[in-house]
């Protein structure tokens, strides 16, 4: 019974935590609108948000979205992205975007990560 109690105490005692970041994201795109559209997929593909909201849009220099993909290409260097790249060729036209980024998630991959070829991917569709 001790055990049952203590068990019932830990979750009763959890707590949970909420945040509000602020996130710069880029992608390749035809318009601005194409690009909302883009932005939207990817943050309304995160699981635990509970609101989001994309305040601005603005265009970029080519070189800078190509420094940008760099630096996270450098981070990606431990990751082998083909099993993702895989998974979402196999499945972007039976599922959204948000339940790739949810499958993918349990999969333990990088949501970082995740976002990141789903963006690649998501940008290549004609819209």
């Amino acid at each position: 019974m001790k055990k049952f109690t203590q068990i019932k105490e830990e979750l009763e005692n959890k707590k949970f935590y909420k945040t509000k970041a602020e996130v710069t994201l880029q992608v390749e795109a035809a318009s601005e609108g194409e690009a909302g559209y883009l932005f939207d997929s990817i943050l309304g593909g995160i699981a635990e948000q509970v609101d989001h909201n994309v305040i601005n849009i603005e265009e970029v220099e080519k070189s800078l979205f190509e420094e940008y993909r760099a630096i996270n290409v450098e981070r990606e260097t431990d990751v082998d992205t083909s099993t993702i790249d895989d998974y979402i060729r196999a499945h972007m036209k039976d599922k959204s975007v948000s339940q790739l980024f949810d499958e993918l998630k349990r999969k333990e991959y990088s949501p970082i990560e995740i976002g990141n070829r789903l963006a690649i991917f998501f940008d290549q569709r004609e819209f």
